[in-house]
């Protein structure tokens, strides 16, 4: 898999926990309180977030978890 890629080719959709238990960055992800759903391509990542939650709040944990799971 190319470095800062989500996925090695195709697109995966999660919309539970249960359902992204086995990708390690979709796991991690749903442990964010808020996120409803998770889109991802190769090079694409779409979170859909629950209309209760604050997107501005959301956007700022998503982007530490990201620079923390792709720098270790």
């Amino acid at each position: 898999m190319e470095p800062g890629s989500f996925l090695e080719n195709g697109m995966l959709t999660f919309n539970s926990a249960a359902e992204a238990a086995n990708h390690p960055l979709g796991a991690k992800l749903f442990l964010l309180e808020g996120v409803a759903n998770i889109f991802l391509l190769p090079q694409f990542l779409t979170i859909t977030k629950r209309a209760s939650h604050d997107w501005d709040e959301l956007l700022v944990e998503v982007i530490r978890l990201l620079e923390a799971h792709y720098s270790g």
